[in-house]
């Protein structure tokens, strides 16, 4: 796996979170930041009234320096509440 892509959010206090996948070498890395446009007019265009909802909410939560979980994250937070074993 030579080259890698991810995409995260910085919080306020300059924190990056990223889980890297297992296959990932370990060793020396150079890693480069960019800032990626997050507004719905770079491409996204919800098209439901729930969608532009949620958009709107996950905007303002992006521009507070909220940290978005990834699916997997979303997903072992689930099972976490709901008190199942880890899957």
């Amino acid at each position: 796996m030579p080259n890698l892509s991810v995409e995260t959010t910085v919080s306020t206090d300059r924190v990056l979170h990223v889980v890297l996948p297992l296959e990932f070498p370990v060793g020396a890395v150079r890693i480069t930041l960019e800032p990626i446009a997050m507004e719905a007019d770079q491409g996204f265009h919800p098209q439901t009234d729930m969608g532009r909802c949620l958009w709107a909410i996950r905007q303002k939560a992006i521009a507070s320096g909220m940290r978005l979980l990834s699916q997997d994250e979303v997903l072992a937070e689930v099972r976490q509440r709901r008190g199942e074993s880890g899957k």
